[in-house]
């Protein structure tokens, strides 16, 4: 059995083959079908190997899953063997992901189902275009502001205020810029509506999505976006585990040089990580907001934080407790009958 490093590149990929007697020897590859397949002659299903987890390399990686025991994902980013190196050459980066292979030192990552990924890949879409929206609109009203035309921002996104703006009385290059950022905003709206739509066909089809469906906020944006990025949740051993994953856990520090309440030193948690995905982690707190109104003991829990902390970290620990409620959701398969009855004072109710 060989652990197999491999340094994947869009041009070619380098692979290190380090035996059970930790001999290494090396190859290199073009990246295109026919090496692709050269290469998977040279393994067996008994070899594991590592390869860090980029997007170019997803190809890869489905093709060569069911010919070996084991693919492993390696977080780039705090892949240590690679980032603290002094040596930069893909041998070396290849030698190392086998080496962290063979020893277990590896930063692990996920390998998401492809409907997950699909979904994942439209939510993304959605999100550009309604920031370029944000954008256009932003632009727009600055046009007609400047030449003394007054139409409320948050109406600029409605044709019907829109069409009320007098083309006729500004100056030629806004003109110009008016009617044609007017076309490109009717293009868009088309465009984010045929996504919306996508997504909430796709999303139907993820497990968990009638679960999301039975809790106050979750429409079909956020259910899509929640779910793909959940993907499997039994990738998760803990619901502590899934909230770090979608950054909502606080930063914590210990220092032993001050006052020591025990023998461990004394913990401080700061500000949330803010790992994981963005836009699940913005539906996730924006669906908070809803389900606040719809539970009294939700809604108590955030009210004692704001009091204390702001209404920001409020929310925040608001949205972790709806996040523990959704992963045993989802663990049981089963959705929630009365949202509003749920204790959320008390965390055993939750794994029931």
């Amino acid at each position: 059995m060989n652990t197999i490093g491999i340094d994947y590149h869009k041009a070619s990929f380098t692979v290190c083959y380090r035996s059970a007697k930790a001999k290494e020897t090396f190859a290199e590859f073009p990246s295109t079908e026919d090496c692709i397949a050269d290469f998977l002659t040279s393994v067996t299903c008994f070899d594991q190997l590592a390869v860090e987890a980029m997007g170019m390399c997803r190809h890869f990686v489905k093709k060569v899953r069911p010919k070996v025991a084991k693919v492993t994902l390696v977080n780039a980013a705090k892949n240590l063997l690679i980032t603290k190196s002094n040596k930069k050459t893909d041998k070396h980066d290849a030698s190392m992901l086998a080496y962290g292979l063979a020893h277990g030192l590896l930063p692990t990552s996920r390998f998401r189902s492809e409907a997950a990924q699909q979904v994942r890949s439209m939510v993304g879409a959605r999100y550009m275009l309604v920031l370029m929206r944000v954008r256009v609109i932003n632009f727009m009203h600055a046009v007609i502001a400047r030449n003394g035309q007054s139409i409320p921002k948050d109406k600029m996104g409605h044709k019907m205020w829109r069409d009320r703006i007098d083309l006729g009385a500004l100056e030629l290059g806004d003109r110009i810029a008016m009617q044609t950022l007017e076309s490109q905003i009717n293009q868009l709206h088309k465009d984010i509506l045929l996504l919306k739509h996508a997504i909430e066909k796709a999303s139907r089809q993820l497990p968990g999505y009638e679960v999301l469906a039975s809790i106050p906020g979750f429409g079909p944006i956020r259910r899509g976006t929640l779910l793909a990025t959940i993907d499997d949740i039994d990738d998760f051993h803990s619901p502590k585990a899934l909230c770090a994953y979608l950054g909502i856990v606080p930063r914590v520090k210990m220092s032993a040089g001050q006052h020591i309440p025990s023998k461990f030193g004394r913990f401080r948690a700061g500000a949330i990580t803010r790992e994981g995905d963005v836009k699940a982690r913005s539906a996730l707190t924006m669906a908070t907001n809803k389900a606040l109104s719809a539970n009294p003991s939700l809604r108590a829990f955030y009210d004692r934080i704001k009091g204390r902390k702001g209404y920001r970290k409020a929310r925040t620990a608001a949205a972790r407790k709806l996040l523990v409620l959704i992963y045993f959701a989802l663990k049981s398969g089963k959705p929630i009958e009365d949202f509003s009855v749920i204790d959320f004072s008390k965390p055993h109710l939750l794994e029931g």
